[in-house]
């Protein structure tokens, strides 16, 4: 029991000093000024944005007659056609 606690331990001990050495890999240093790195692109999240005033209105009139001819809010709130829901209301 007790060989068996020092192997673990030497393992142990000596696996930070094996990890060290491959981490080294002969990378620079990414804090040293001198040191030549990826160009950065600046991309702003307002790109393609259109304001709403850039759009065209319909009048409300005609808006609520086209949401009646697809029949509802993007098509999810029909008019009631097939979409019978029986409720159990024993709870």
């Amino acid at each position: 029991m007790v060989k068996r606690a020092f192997v673990v331990f030497l393992v142990l001990a000596v696996a930070p000093v094996g990890t060290a050495g491959a981490q080294s890999g002969g990378r620079p240093d990414p804090a040293d000024p001198s040191v030549p790195g990826k160009a950065l692109r600046y991309e702003s999240a307002f790109e393609g944005y259109r304001d709403v005033q850039d759009r065209e209105l319909l009048p409300w009139s005609d808006a609520n007659e086209e949401m009646g001819r697809l029949g509802g809010h993007a098509g999810h709130a029909g008019s009631g056609h097939g979409m019978e829901h029986k409720m159990d209301h024993r709870r």
